[in-house]
């Protein structure tokens, strides 16, 4: 899943939260050096991760991309995801998403001082382009496949890959909704089972 969907499957403590995202910013080697308080969101991000990339249901909406994208399916799929989860975000959230998403920002000022300067500069610029409030527009994943595809090591179109969600609406769609429930129960257990203070899901 990517950032939207392992933001709201956090806990609301800010290094929870912040931790989530960890991962996919910093190195292995440089997780390990992050304060204790943003390791149970490095956990839980890990869980996420290790679910989805074996489910069937995702591995479905794999099939679903044309052959020159489905290459890309893990991270097409992640992102295409998150779509449906800001599309849908009544039913997961008792929040607005707009106000989440402001909450999460804040959180990225409260743990700066804890984070290296190069991960704080990429959540800087998170914040500052909304990238968590573009998902719920075609235009918004097309941008989003654009930056990430302006990080792999060749250059390739990955924007044009947003027309696969559109002509995959509906089937992608009927995938999310039946993984997303089995994603937070999945979750669910592993928060309760765990030491944290605060172990208790927020929105699960």
């Amino acid at each position: 899943m990517n950032w939207l969907a392992h933001l709201v499957l956090s806990d609301r403590s800010p290094s929870f939260r912040v931790g989530n995202l960890l991962p996919d910013l910093m190195t292995r080697q440089e997780l390990e050096s992050v304060p204790e308080a943003f390791q149970q969101g490095i956990e839980c991000h890990r869980r996420i991760d290790v679910f989805t990339d074996v489910h069937p249901v995702v591995r479905r909406s794999s099939r679903r991309l044309s052959p020159p994208h489905r290459r890309f399916a893990p991270i097409l799929i992640d992102i295409f995801y998150d779509h449906f989860l800001s599309l849908h975000w009544q039913r997961y959230s008792p929040q607005s998403i707009e106000t989440f998403v402001s909450e999460v920002y804040e959180a990225f000022d409260v743990s700066r001082a804890e984070l290296p300067a190069a991960t704080n500069a990429i959540l800087r610029r998170m914040r500052e382009e909304n990238w968590l409030g573009a998902y719920g527009e075609i235009a918004g994943i097309r941008l989003t496949l654009e930056r990430v595809a302006r990080r792999l090591r060749r250059p390739v179109q990955l924007g044009d890959a947003a027309e696969e969600l559109e002509k995959k609406h509906a089937e992608l769609e009927a995938d999310f909704d039946e993984f997303f429930p089995q994603l937070r129960a999945h979750i669910a257990a592993f928060r309760v089972s765990s030491d944290s203070p605060s172990s208790t899901p927020a929105y699960l």
